[in-house]
């Protein structure tokens, strides 16, 4: 395996689970800084690899590396950094990089996914089942039965579903943006995608006000608005009523993201996970 390091290169984006730094103008290294398994690694190398084959707007993926002990994934450069950089740097253009955030992530999703491709790719709708029984005992057996229906309900979509969207897994050379980031890819009904659009943007911060500007460096105002203006673009042709479905279950989807990750990445915060459980059970989906 090839080994790399990072002297001369420059860090353009900072994560829970990974940073990336620029190598070159044709080239950026996402380093892997929680030490994942191998075969951990390799499955994102494939999934991205899949993504670029089937002409997603998706950044091409070389190699993987070892950067100074750890692993790295070496993909294509676009020169001018990620949407969330640009976002930061000009935000009197907020709204233009926002309107090129939603196109992308709509050719993104409207990817044609063939057969073959389902098949080497996770299926978003099972794979929410089965996160779904892991937290089982958590949950009341009403919650859960709740939960399990939603899930079951969902459309058997063949979107193309990124599963960790947000302006700094897509790079923008000023023409046009690419995605990035492809550990979480799967096929599925595109609600998921908005649900963890929501999580990231809108949820995390009702738990904790601030939580956009800390991890994503945008302010709380910013990031509704990504959301907002992403969930209308998706469903704002809708009945009202179908609206009022749509949302509920959304956001029901993207609050059983939130337990998910607090369960896995903060156990010892209990008050998380209550706190999104709360939240949960707060919503009521109307039948239409």
């Amino acid at each position: 395996m090839r080994e790399l390091g990072l002297e001369g290169a420059e860090l353009v984006g900072k994560g829970f689970f990974s940073n990336v730094y620029r190598l070159n103008d044709e080239q950026i290294v996402k380093v892997f800084i929680r030490d994942p398994a191998p075969e951990v690694v390799n499955a994102e190398w494939r999934k991205a690899r899949y993504a670029s084959l089937m002409g997603a707007p998706a950044a091409v993926t070389y190699d993987v590396v070892r950067v100074e002990g750890k692993y790295g994934l070496v993909l294509e450069n676009f020169p001018g950094g990620t949407l969330g950089s640009h976002v930061r740097k000009d935000p009197a253009n907020r709204d233009a990089y926002i309107r090129e955030f939603i196109r992308t992530l709509r050719a993104f999703n409207n990817t044609e996914v063939p057969a073959n491709y389902c098949a080497q790719l996770p299926d978003a709708r099972a794979l929410s089942l089965r996160l779904a029984e892991k937290l089982r005992s958590r949950l009341t057996p009403e919650e859960y039965a709740e939960l399990s229906a939603l899930l079951k309900a969902l459309p058997e979509e063949k979107h193309l579903i990124h599963g960790d969207i947000h302006l700094d897994n897509m790079l923008y050379d000023g023409r046009q943006a690419i995605v990035i980031d492809m550990d979480t890819l799967a096929v599925g009904p595109v609600i998921l995608e908005l649900a963890g659009l929501y999580s990231a943007y809108v949820g995390f911060n009702e738990y904790e006000p601030g939580d956009s500007l800390r991890f994503h460096h945008l302010s709380t105002p910013t990031a509704a608005a990504i959301f907002y203006s992403t969930y209308k673009e998706y469903y704002g042709s809708l009945t009202e009523e179908e609206q009022e479905k749509t949302w509920a279950e959304l956001r029901k989807l993207a609050y059983f993201h939130m337990m998910v990750w607090a369960g896995e990445n903060a156990p010892e915060d209990e008050g998380m996970f209550e706190f999104f459980r709360g939240r949960f059970d707060g919503v009521t989906v109307p039948a239409l």
